[in-house]
């Protein structure tokens, strides 16, 4: 969900552009859900999918390559799969493997991760040559039916018909604080 806005912005300020990103298995669902996002590719860490990783990847041919966390696995993926510009935040030692990368201190949690996100994409439009534009939250929308029926579903499940819930995340380290 973090990512969700720099999605919007990139696809609102190129239209046209075919955007595909590079997820774990257990985000998957939630990729398929965002509607700037056309391909969804499942980022496998095991040893024996690398081959067909990069293979599936370089078929594609893209022309672009961003990161929004960088890893020395995912950055020798872009390497390997050759794809000419690839930019990352320049956090880590493997944003050597990179060919762009942006300075953002981003674990001194000084604004949200999706404001990192964010200008992260920025900086590669800026780069492009690509007038920026933001997309508008909110950035996942839910039929109210649905949240009805699953409202209803979790207050049975927690055998309660309390009308009002509290959720509370403790958020996830680094700069999620």
């Amino acid at each position: 969900m973090l990512a969700w806005p720099s999605f919007a912005m990139l696809k609102k300020s190129l239209p046209y552009a075919q955007i595909d990103v590079l997820v774990p298995e257990y985000t998957k669902p939630l990729a398929e859900l965002c509607p700037w996002i056309d391909n969804v590719i499942i980022d496998s860490t095991r040893k024996e999918d690398q081959k067909r990783l990069i293979a599936t990847i370089k078929n594609e041919n893209y022309s672009d390559y961003i990161c929004l966390f960088s890893t020395i696995r995912n950055a020798l993926l872009g390497r390997k799969a050759k794809i000419p510009y690839r930019l990352a935040p320049a956090t880590k030692l493997a944003q050597f493997l990179f060919t762009d990368k942006l300075k953002q201190r981003r674990s001194a949690s000084i604004k949200p991760e999706y404001e990192y996100n964010l200008d992260l994409m920025k900086y590669f439009l800026q780069k492009k040559g690509i007038f920026t534009q933001a997309g508008k939250p909110p950035y996942l929308k839910v039929k109210q039916e649905l949240k009805d029926k699953l409202k209803v579903q979790l207050f049975a499940k927690m055998q309660t018909e309390k009308l009002k819930l509290c959720f509370v995340h403790a958020g996830s380290g680094g700069s999620a604080t």
